[in-house]
């Protein structure tokens, strides 16, 4: 069955939205679940400069954490979610 997504948009530069219904609340505490114990401080590029050094820095007070192939449990459902074409 179809899931009904809601696009909400937050912002415009830079682009930032709001998908609601995107994940099921289940889908959604698997994938925290995968995530957290990879969560690292947010990292930030020294300078522009191409080739600059990622790092840690003290103002910022996000964490991230990425997940790939089979690491990520939404790809399972990947295939099962069709999504209605505009």
């Amino acid at each position: 069955m179809p899931r009904e997504l809601t696009l909400t948009t937050l912002g415009v530069e830079p682009a930032l939205f709001r998908v609601r219904g995107l994940l099921t609340p289940q889908e959604a505490a698997a994938l925290y679940a995968a995530a957290e114990p990879k969560l690292q401080p947010s990292q930030v590029r020294s300078s522009a400069a191409p080739g600059a050094e990622l790092r840690a820095d003290a103002g910022r007070t996000t964490a991230s954490a990425w997940l790939h192939g089979h690491q990520d449990p939404s790809r399972c459902r990947a295939g099962a979610i069709s999504y209605p074409q505009p």
